[in-house]
């Protein structure tokens, strides 16, 4: 016994480490009392100053023993001196049983005055080692990189026949110097063939990119998203019901520019502010995406990265007012009143709008 002893007592200064206790058992309804008639259940008008407590091998496994007194007790176990003149106990159940070689064991706490429920608390407690998700729990779900890596194969897929069905339509959507162009050809056919059927494929891919653009972002950023997709298949749904929200707002968009443009007598600019704007947010998407990608399949997309996208969503917008402003004002003659009447209706208004419904 003397060499059980230095073991129990690093047991019990080990767990006295231990956090967030849980109680498992109150051992006051086990308490026994012994008189001349044997062993009976505990009553205070017995005047008893030790209580006794039968270890049973079905409880106690993964719990330490916890024992507190208003005045100091000494315990026993199978009658054997373990701790004297204690006033607060924890101990291993487990260890004690290695240690004793035994499943059940009687515990004795002898005191020197009479023993109450109130001065003496004895517990079953236990301290989880892992937080409450358990490290064997299985893993997260793959779909958002399997949605990144389909998502992206999709349009990597449409541009590649985009460029083939069309190169010169392609080349002039993707043309940088044109957003920033102050002078453009009066008869270029993409702005004066609005209803062709390589505008409506492009107009399509748009909106796909877009709004793959945008889903990414707000799977990443939960509190911006009303829907949370839990599968892949939820995903891809949110991505085809966000793409039609897109078209939509490119149609109004488009429609809005050119019911303004009749109004205002500028119908030679409509194109040519409707396409350009376009053009902006098509290159800053496909950039943005292909950063976006990247970094998610390599695992480098923290929560700063992705936010300094969200952000710049907005800036564009706010940046392409002001180069609407001076483009439409190098094309149309008209006085900086009606230039700027015309804008709020075309293009601050309407970019209000997103810059609520984006950062509510």
């Amino acid at each position: 016994m003397k060499q059980l002893l230095p073991f129990l007592a690093i047991l019990l200064h080990f767990s006295l480490f231990a956090q967030n206790e849980q109680v498992s058992r109150d051992l006051q309804q086990d308490w026994f009392v012994y008189t001349d008639s044997g062993y009976v259940k505990f009553d205070e008008a017995l005047q008893a100053k030790s209580v006794h407590i039968q270890q049973k091998a079905s409880l106690g496994s993964g719990d330490y023993l916890k024992v507190k007194s208003t005045i100091p007790f000494s315990l026993f176990v199978d009658q054997q001196l373990l701790w004297a003149d204690q006033k607060s106990l924890l101990i291993s159940i487990d260890s004690l049983r290695r240690a004793l070689a035994k499943t059940t064991f009687t515990i004795s706490i002898y005191s020197k005055e009479k023993i109450e429920k109130t001065s003496l608390l004895t517990q079953l407690v236990r301290y989880p080692l892992v937080a409450s998700k358990s490290i064997y729990e299985k893993r997260p779900s793959a779909f958002l990189t399997n949605f990144v890596l389909i998502g992206a194969s999709i349009i990597l897929l449409l541009l590649i026949l985009i460029v083939k069905l069309n190169p010169k339509l392609a080349s002039d959507y993707f043309s940088v110097s044109k957003i920033f162009s102050m002078r453009e050809s009066e008869d270029n056919i993409v702005y004066t063939r609005i209803t062709s059927s390589g505008n409506f494929l492009f107009f399509g891919f748009s909106s796909l990119t877009i709004a793959f653009f945008l889903l990414l972002l707000f799977v990443h950023l939960p509190d911006k998203l009303l829907i949370k997709p839990d599968s892949l298949p939820d995903l891809m749904r949110d991505w085809l019901l966000l793409s039609l929200l897109v078209i939509l707002i490119f149609s109004v968009k488009m429609l809005t520019i050119y019911l303004f443009a009749t109004l205002f007598q500028l119908r030679d600019v409509a194109g040519m502010q409707f396409f350009n704007w376009t053009r902006l947010f098509f290159l800053f998407v496909g950039f943005s995406v292909s950063l976006l990608t990247i970094s998610i399949l390599t695992r480098t997309a923290g929560p700063g990265w992705i936010n300094f996208f969200y952000m710049a969503t907005g800036s564009v917008l706010v940046m392409w007012i002001v180069l609407a402003f001076f483009k439409i004002a190098a094309k149309a003659r008209i006085s900086p009143f009606h230039l700027f009447s015309y804008l709020c209706a075309t293009e601050i208004i309407p970019s209000l709008i997103i810059l609520k419904i984006l950062y509510y």
